[in-house]
């Protein structure tokens, strides 16, 4: 094949990636028909100024199971290699907990008297700061990008956590007797969430947790 050069142009406008969410410049496309193997090797230099980049190769995209999971745990590593830091990163969510709980404990203190309660409402609110992490992000990629279709995509995965979350709350506040109807229903809302990105992983597994504990009070 021999030696190849691709010269990257800066685009007018910024991509806007919905699943992250982020954005950023397209800089080149390289597209050859490899008929031969062996080990190939790329190159990518800026003269002037340098920086991060993203190199995607291959045509087709696909995850394991075990990757498609870790997904929202990795997408923080992506931030912040963009520059955010992990504080930013997870201040939606570290705001949702404490304002979540202060507000429980100043209207509905009962509501924490018990382990599947209190896990529960732990798991909900897990759900609901992680939209709202995703939210930001898809305002903060917005500030550069402008909207597109992928908007409505990024809106869904914000959505789908919260919507879980609503669920979780009115599964644990106020409940005066855990039934097993109830417990299985907890279990589907902690693998949605495990499916759905809800939670950052920490949330699908307090709420399957949650479906299997004593309804101890306290």
């Amino acid at each position: 094949m021999g030696i190849a050069l691709q010269i990257g142009q800066r685009p007018s406008s910024v991509t806007y990636e919905p699943f992250t969410p982020s954005s950023f410049y397209e800089l080149a496309s390289f597209d050859q028909e490899v008929s031969a193997g062996g080990t190939y090797y790329v190159a990518v230099y800026e003269q002037s100024h340098g920086g991060r980049y993203g190199l995607a190769i291959g045509y087709k995209e696909e995850f394991g199971l075990d990757e498609f999971i870790r997904i929202p745990i990795d997408v923080i590593g992506i931030h912040q290699w963009e520059g955010q830091s992990l504080l930013f990163i997870l201040a939606p969510l570290l705001i949702t907990l404490i304002a979540g709980f202060a507000l429980l404990i100043w209207k509905r203190p009962t509501s924490l008297r018990g382990v599947f309660s209190g896990i529960g409402v732990l798991a909900g609110l897990l759900y609901l700061g992680s939209g709202f992490m995703m939210l930001t992000q898809m305002i903060l990629a917005l500030t550069a990008a402008s909207p597109d279709v992928g908007v409505l995509l990024t809106a869904i995965f914000i959505l789908i956590p919260i919507l879980l979350a609503i669920a979780i709350f009115r599964l644990t506040i106020p409940r005066k007797q855990i039934t097993v109807r109830v417990r299985i229903f907890m279990v589907v809302l902690g693998v949605i969430g495990l499916f759905a990105w809800a939670g950052l992983l920490v949330g699908p597994a307090l709420a399957l947790v949650g479906s299997v504990v004593p309804d101890k009070r306290f």
